[in-house]
């Protein structure tokens, strides 16, 4: 987990990063349902989905 500045708004984000490399691809899978239950969320105790990237060795999400 990593603290980040979001440059555009000035908002603190916190970004999930998880190495790719040597995973399963389920464990990919789980890690995509993850991120398409956090975008349905909204509650004040829970932290809210900004988005996600991926690249070759990482997919980064980005949490409030």
């Amino acid at each position: 987990m990593y603290r980040s500045l979001n440059l555009s708004t000035g908002q603190m984000v916190a970004i999930k990063r998880i190495k790719l490399d040597g995973i399963k691809l389920e464990e990919v899978d789980d890690v995509m349902h993850e991120v398409e239950l956090l975008k349905k969320l909204a509650h004040p105790s829970i932290v809210r989905y900004e988005g996600m990237s991926r690249d070759d060795e990482y997919l980064n999400i980005v949490l409030e």
